[in-house]
């Protein structure tokens, strides 16, 4: 995986499946600015518009 000064904080048995966290200094470099970046086009709900998609989606109270 091109990683040094590997860590493993935690691994685990998925029934026939390995399930690791580890931390790393990567080798390879990413040059960001060749990623293009997309920009969101959500629009933010208002108060009322939140609370009108909980009681209508999720039914209860969060």
């Amino acid at each position: 995986m091109g990683l040094d000064g590997i860590q493993v904080t935690h691994m685990k048995d998925l029934h026939g499946f390995s399930y690791f966290i580890l931390y790393g200094r990567c080798r390879h470099s990413v040059d960001l600015a060749q990623i293009p970046a997309v920009d969101g086009e959500e629009e933010a709900m208002g108060f009322d518009e939140i609370n009108r998609f909980i009681e209508e989606e999720i039914g209860r109270k969060i």
